[in-house]
């Protein structure tokens, strides 16, 4: 046939064909049984893995099968076709395959991993709060500190079993007082001062030094006048003045009263009563507001010296202010304790007494 001017064809396909048919491809069976076998291996082979990885299948009671899924494999003999030596299909496919036992899978026990309990947050108090716990503990260690820094005060001495004497001073208090008190401080002795209102009045800081140094601080009157001599009125006014005084100068209330020059009666003693006081006078008188002399004012204060006796000087006069020191070492020496009043008495002494010394 002849070609048409003009066209060439565009692909193979469109080339003229044969007319002729072809013969159809035959398939011998040995040719298919071979893939279908390497299809039936390889799908036994993925089985047997995955049985494999999942572990031993569990029985009816939960426990894991102690038998492996799949037997062994036993070797199957294909027989072949009398009259051709290729395996049958159906042979092929009733192999069985050999799979292995499928491994127990190996768990290797790891630590517990330890954890850390978890720190809970302390609560923290406000400024406020944290400012007054430093303030309170400032406050107790300041109190610790004043509670150690201050000693206890000695127990007052038992005159009923001590020798005990008591030394006394009228008049005061003077600027000449204050060197006294720095003898009796040096030589740890007590005293009690009878002093005139006048003078306190005058010098209220050595009255408060008196008592502050813990001596006593009685009622001398106000201006030294003969009690006798006064009336009622009087004598509660010089009594009243004088205690008035020694109260704004010290803050105590003196309870024992000294009448001037010893004198007293009836009529004194009944005001010094009412006035809640006790009369206290002396079983020891230096004189040393007439000798003034030293020497003359120390024997006559050791010469009269006894157990629970009261001895009087005054701190106005500097001889006597200069005798104490030796008359106190001396009566120490004697084996004395030197006390004051109420000390000597073993307390204080009720309103209304009168006194020369603790027996009289």
């Amino acid at each position: 046939m002849a070609k048409r001017r003009g066209y060439e064809p565009r692909h193979r396909d469109d080339a003229p064909r044969h007319r002729a048919e072809r013969r159809p491809m035959r398939v011998r069976p040995a040719a298919l049984a071979v893939p279908l076998a390497l299809f039936a291996v390889v799908a036994a082979d993925g089985m047997a893995g995955a049985i494999a990885a999942a572990g031993e299948a569990p029985d009816a009671t939960g426990e894991a099968a102690r038998e492996p899924v799949v037997n062994s494999a036993k070797q199957v003999s294909v027989a072949a076709d009398a009259n051709s030596t290729e395996p049958r299909l159906a042979d092929l496919l009733a192999l069985e395959v050999s799979r292995p036992a499928p491994l127990k899978p190996v768990v290797t026990p790891t630590a517990k991993p330890t954890v850390a309990p978890e720190k809970k947050p302390t609560p923290t108090a406000g400024i406020g709060g944290v400012v007054e716990k430093v303030a309170s503990g400032a406050e107790e260690a300041k109190a610790a500190a004043e509670a150690a820094a201050t000693p206890e005060p000695p127990a007052a001495p038992d005159c009923a079993v001590l020798k005990c004497i008591a030394l006394t001073f009228d008049d005061g208090p003077v600027p000449d007082t204050n060197r006294l008190l720095d003898v009796l401080a040096a030589k740890d002795a007590k005293a009690t001062f009878f002093a005139l209102g006048e003078n306190v009045a005058a010098h209220p800081e050595i009255a408060k030094r008196i008592v502050d140094e813990g001596h006593i601080l009685g009622n001398h009157t106000w201006d030294h006048r003969s009690m006798p001599s006064l009336t009622s009125t009087e004598l509660d006014l010089e009594l009243a003045r004088t205690r008035d005084a020694i109260t704004a100068a010290t803050g105590t209330t003196p309870t024992l009263v000294r009448p001037p020059y010893g004198a007293t009666n009836d009529s004194v003693q009944e005001r010094i009563t009412a006035n809640g006081s006790a009369t206290i006078l002396w079983s020891v008188d230096t004189e040393d507001w007439k000798n003034r002399n030293v020497g003359i004012t120390s024997q006559r204060a050791l010469a009269g010296a006894a157990p629970g006796g009261i001895i009087l000087m005054h701190d106005i006069h500097p001889t006597s202010v200069d005798s104490v020191g030796g008359i106190v070492d001396s009566l120490r020496a004697q084996g004395y304790t030197l006390v004051t009043i109420p000390e000597l008495f073993g307390g204080p002494v009720p309103a209304g007494q009168k006194h020369f010394s603790q027996t009289q």
